[in-house]
């Protein structure tokens, strides 16, 4: 019996990787295209081989039925979150003429506790000891293919899970765990209303996706480490910007947290 080759990714992943460095867009996707979601990751951990950058936490994408929709899917996708992407507060970013420039105020949770790979399944009220403090953040998103995001899901795991920056606010250790779903959160563009939104709109809470990931990253053999982020995702409606505009995203007593596309 013949046995199955792995597949070599080494050539996708320098494309993925090169455009990311640069900041440009491809026109057409690097081949062999992943053809399932293991494929896909596998495709992702390359890509962050060849970028030689630090992962120190994970963003989950897709956490509602209308995302999973226009990306195929059938569950939440996870990418993992650069400390070379990664800033506090504020941040000032440049991107191409051409880049999608999509904030997503988004929960993010700082790990106080591990959450390692293990065969029974994680829940969320389990998860929630494990949480440290929780963050108002952003999570910029862009993509190395040309297009907005009718892509399949599968070429957004390889590119990362299309994120660009991530940006974090202080947050609090005082949080009520069983309150997060109905937290609000506001966001304007240049001062002006733009969307709002609850921690309920992923996945029912912020704690439901936390659990997600422990579960996904366990099936992958991997695990979840005190010290790391995890960004649960978007919790308004999506929108893009334009260089030049400012983007504020207000939790509340959580604090807030901003970034300007630079002209």
């Amino acid at each position: 019996m013949s046995e199955t080759v792995p597949m070599n990714w080494s050539a996708s992943a320098k494309i993925l990787a090169d455009a990311r460095l640069n900041d440009v867009r491809l026109d057409d996707p690097p081949r062999p295209d992943p053809q399932n979601t293991e494929e896909a990751y596998t495709l992702q951990e390359a890509v962050t081989s060849e970028l030689g950058f630090e992962i120190i936490g994970w963003k989950v994408g897709a956490t509602n039925a209308l995302a999973q929709a226009a990306l195929g899917a059938n569950e939440p996708f996870a990418g993992p979150i650069f400390r070379e992407r990664t800033f506090e507060g504020s941040a000032e970013l440049k991107t191409a003429a051409d880049a999608l420039r999509i904030p997503e105020a988004e929960f993010a949770l700082m790990l106080k506790a591990d959450l390692p790979a293990r065969s029974a399944a994680y829940g969320a009220d389990e998860v929630a000891a494990a949480v440290g403090s929780v963050h108002p953040a952003i999570e910029v998103v862009n993509k190395r293919l040309a297009g907005d995001f009718g892509d399949h899901v599968n070429r957004v795991i390889a590119d990362g899970g299309a994120n660009h920056a991530f940006i974090y606010g202080k947050g609090t250790q005082d949080f009520d765990p069983n309150a997060l779903s109905s937290h609000p959160v506001k966001v304007t563009v240049n001062g002006m209303d733009k969307a709002a939104g609850s921690g309920g709109n992923v996945m029912g809470s912020p704690l439901n996706v936390l659990a997600w990931l422990a579960n996904h990253m366990s099936r992958r053999g991997l695990g979840l480490k005190a010290g790391q982020w995890v960004s649960t995702g978007l919790t308004t409606e999506v929108f893009q910007v334009r260089r030049g505009d400012t983007v504020l995203a207000d939790f509340g007593p959580f604090g807030s947290v901003s970034v300007k596309f630079l002209d």
